[in-house]
């Protein structure tokens, strides 16, 4: 089936005026966000731009770069093919960038990363990075079971604020994994002036919100313009509660890699539609959402703590680094102290018995 690359074969000459943002652009949007762009676009205060088409030929990927970002090396190396792809395109190459952020911090927990792209329409996409291979960036995406809001959904909605400043015209907003969490955030807390003018909210497979965000008065008021998409074999994308409803998506990937936006199938313009999530994925939400009501909110703080102080001790920085751990990470594991090894335990034995009910 089509995927992105034939999308911008077949209709990267056609400019946004001639045919406004589709579900596959979004996509685009979401995966070049990615890309580790660095002094190559503009930040919001030097108030300059820059094209696709200039950032991409002045790229040059730094030493390790391809490894943080995201966990799979070769979709890491597809993300910056379709950077190419796209700037060779009159639709993508014209496209303005500015604001771009990336920010990593191991204190506060968070890997934060968004650009804005302006479109020949009048309009702007706003596009959060999900998840990369950070240890760091899993961590913080861990903390979601137990706290609200997370440093990069904070940041998310001071961006968005800064970014409707920054261009007072129509707005999209989105992301893809943790990226469309973000996105949803945003949307739902920026500034009233901000609000008014997104268009739509794009949430790739990205996680929901905990029960007590369904009765905001915010989310509510943006559930109808959230676009949530989901593939059939879904995980991060069922995680959590939301509102609005789910739009299942074919893919070439073969389980657990449907999370990869990559492989997502493409006709016209638009997302191919599944009949249906997979019954594996159905068993899997049934498995993590009795798991994680089945813990108290400080079990839940305990358990992610411990196990991210023994991948801390490795001194790895990302999962290509963790993958050459496993000796560091069986010592730390057995240098823990007995109430740490006990949190551990039980939390384990909550899943697999989670596990052993809903296997069949």
């Amino acid at each position: 089936m089509p995927d992105l690359f034939e999308y911008l074969s077949w209709r990267g000459d056609l400019s946004f005026e001639q045919v406004p943002l589709t579900e596959a652009d979004n996509l685009i949007f979401t995966m070049l966000s990615y890309v580790k762009f660095g002094s190559l676009i503009p930040t919001f205060e030097s108030k300059a731009t820059v094209s696709l088409a200039e950032a991409a030929e002045a790229y040059k990927p730094q030493g390790g770069e391809v490894d943080e970002l995201v966990p799979n090396r070769s979709i890491s190396q597809t993300i910056l093919r379709l950077l190419q792809a796209a700037a060779k395109t009159p639709r993508f190459g014209n496209v303005r960038l500015l604001g771009y952020v990336d920010r990593l911090d191991d204190v506060e927990q968070k890997q934060f990363s968004a650009l804005t792209a302006c479109l020949s329409d009048g309009s702007a996409y706003v596009a959060f990075r999900g998840t990369d291979a950070t240890i760091v960036g899993w961590k913080e995406d861990f903390n979601m079971s137990y706290r609200s809001p997370i440093p990069s959904q904070l940041e998310a909605t001071a961006y968005l604020n800064r970014a409707g400043r920054a261009h007072p015209g129509p707005l999209y907003v989105g992301g893809h994994s943790k990226g469309g969490n973000l996105a949803v955030y945003a949307g739902v807390h920026c500034l009233r002036e901000v609000k008014d003018r997104i268009l739509a909210v794009y949430n790739n497979d990205g996680p929901g919100f905990d029960r007590e965000a369904m009765f905001e008065e915010g989310y509510r008021e943006l559930s109808p313009r959230i676009r949530t998409y989901i593939p059939a074999y879904s995980v991060v994308g069922m995680l959590f509660e939301r509102l609005e409803e789910h739009t299942v998506v074919e893919s070439r990937g073969n389980k657990i890699m449907q999370h990869d936006g990559m492989s997502w199938e493409i006709m016209g313009g638009s997302f191919v539609r599944a009949a249906d999530i997979e019954p594996d994925t159905k068993r899997i939400d049934r498995i993590m959402k009795e798991w994680v009501s089945s813990m108290k909110k400080e079990d839940r703080e305990a358990y992610v703590n411990t196990v991210y102080a023994m991948l801390a001790s490795t001194e790895a920085k990302n999962l290509s680094d963790l993958s050459r751990s496993g000796l560091k990470l069986l010592r730390a594991y057995l240098t823990l102290d007995p109430s740490s090894r006990e949190v551990i335990h039980e939390n384990t034995k909550a899943f697999l018995s989670c596990y052993k009910k809903n296997r069949k």
